[in-house]
């Protein structure tokens, strides 16, 4: 895939998604005779590790260019001898810092089943923040998906942790729910998604103190999932606080410095019918 020019201090962030294939597969990122690679993901056990190069950072499941890339391709490599038949390719480009755009509209909340990170088993809780994200989105369209079951699906084997966003995808995908990674600076795409009745996973970082009602003081990386917006507050779900309490809002604008500034990073569904 031909990608336009990327100016310096830009994201590159890819994911695969696909109901009917789950073979292990990677990105690729060509930039003349620069080559950066991102380890497999998938469910597929070994060394396999990231590959940076002269220009190209990757920070395990994205790529950051650090030097203006022109003539730019992204490649995907899937380890299967027949392709899918029917998957979900998203590629995403934007700088890594930028301010937030506009203001969110009031959006119904969207019912989904809260899950606390802290019912998960002590060696796994603490990082998994994403698959309980995921697993109350799929556990709304797929009775009796199971929040275990789900967790130990998203286990990326070459950096061993539960957060990479395309293994996330690839395991919501084994359930029939399929999604894409965005990176997102817009209040508006992500309203439209809520008043179609999807849930975003979103992606946020703060510092003590700026974002008020938070279960956690700070975070260099956490993910809740946003149902609906109301009276210039977003309602979300937060794996990280415990059972009883997931349900929480924030402050609009908090949120969004908290999410739309750095990054932007989210899991957005689809209806898993794809052709």
């Amino acid at each position: 895939m031909a990608l336009p020019a990327v100016p310096a201090g830009h994201l590159i962030a890819a994911s695969l998604a696909s109901p009917d294939a789950d073979a292990p597969f990677r990105f690729l990122l060509q930039a003349r005779e620069a080559v950066a690679a991102t380890g497999c993901f998938g469910m597929v056990a070994g060394p396999d590790a990231a590959l940076g190069c002269d220009g190209i950072d990757v920070l395990v499941d994205c790529f950051v260019s650090r030097r203006p890339l022109a003539a730019a391709e992204l490649v995907v490599e899937v380890d299967s001898p027949v392709p899918p038949r029917t998957y979900l390719l998203n590629v995403v480009v934007r700088p890594v810092e930028t301010m937030p755009c506009g203001t969110p509209a009031e959006v119904a909340p969207i019912a989904l089943p809260a899950l606390s990170q802290t019912s998960l088993h002590e060696s796994v809780r603490g990082g998994a923040c994403s698959p309980t994200c995921v697993a109350m989105v799929v556990r709304s369209r797929v009775a009796g998906a199971s929040h275990e079951a789900i967790a130990a699906t998203t286990a990326h084997w070459p950096s061993r942790m539960l957060g990479v966003w395309p293994q996330n995808l690839w395991a919501a995908a084994r359930y029939g729910v399929v999604g894409g990674i965005e990176l997102l600076h817009d209040w508006q795409p992500i309203v439209m998604a809520l008043e179609a009745g999807s849930p975003v996973v979103a992606s946020i970082r703060f510092e003590a103190g700026a974002l008020a009602g938070a279960p956690l003081e700070r975070t260099s990386g956490h993910l809740v999932v946003l149902r609906g917006i109301r009276r210039g507050r977003v309602l979300v779900l937060d794996p990280a606080a415990p059972d009883g309490t997931v349900e929480r809002n924030y402050d609009a604008g908090e949120f969004a410095n908290a999410w739309l500034r750095h990054r932007g990073a989210a899991y957005v569904f689809a209806d898993g019918r794809l052709s």
